[in-house]
């Protein structure tokens, strides 16, 4: 058992970076099957999700036959990763649990689960217990609330001519600000960009992830199409 996070799994020896360690096994549900599931969980109340999406219509249903994989959890900063692969023999896509580094006996395996919602963009988020020091905070996917995580930032304020250096932890969209992570140990929570706290500037130490920037241009088309009001439907929520 860990701390705060149920079971997990801990290896019983050492592995290199790039080790294949388990399948990530369990019944082969479509979508709509899914559905029913998470909605049956929903009205029991259930917090505990075993499903990992395989490809849209896909997903690997751990909860009732499976096998260790079940047991890992998730971290911000994890030493594991998933990988797709065809079978060849079958043409079935299966789901590998690889180390990403180097793991010491006794140490136990995580990965980032990425949570999607099943609901809505209003449901609530899934807080991630990882206790690393620069944990995001949540298990989502949603790439707005992980906005600009772990990137470096200097922030001055009116009549103070010192830029004061730290890392962005999270993005509330409600308040539109960044929980800031600064180098002395304290944290603040700061609006930069459009929407700048009064008497504030920045400027940031490190670049964007690629994935952002590609992310934040689509933003930009999208707000500037005449008449588009795409939301999100709801998605499943599942480990990715």
């Amino acid at each position: 058992l860990t701390e705060n996070r149920g079971w997990g799994l801990f290896l019983a020896e050492p592995v290199k970076a790039g080790t294949f360690i388990v399948e990530y096994v369990g019944e082969i549900l479509d979508e709509h099957t899914t559905e029913k599931r998470l909605w049956e969980d929903k009205k029991r109340g259930e917090d505990n999700f075993y499903l990992m999406e395989v490809m849209p219509n896909q997903c690997i249903d751990a909860r009732y036959k499976g096998n260790l994989s079940r047991f890992i959890n998730s971290s911000c900063h994890p030493n594991c990763e998933t990988q797709k692969w065809q079978d060849s023999a079958t043409g079935e896509t299966r789901v590998g649990i690889f180390a990403i580094q180097d793991i010491p006996e006794g140490t136990e395996l995580t990965y980032d689960y990425n949570f999607a919602h099943f609901g809505g963009e209003g449901t609530t988020s899934f807080s991630c217990m990882c206790g690393h020091p620069l944990c995001r905070g949540t298990l989502d996917a949603n790439p707005e609330r992980t906005r600009h995580y772990n990137r470096r930032v200097a922030i001055s304020w009116a009549n103070d001519d010192v830029f004061y250096k730290g890392v962005v932890l999270s993005y509330n969209m409600k308040t539109t600000k960044y929980e800031i992570l600064y180098d002395s140990g304290e944290k603040e929570y700061v609006a930069l960009e459009e929407q700048l706290t009064e008497g504030e500037d920045y400027y940031w130490l490190t670049p964007p992830n690629p994935d952002e920037v590609k992310r934040d241009e689509k933003r930009k088309s999208d707000s500037g199409a005449k008449g588009d009001k795409k939301g999100k439907n709801g998605t499943k929520a599942v480990k990715a």
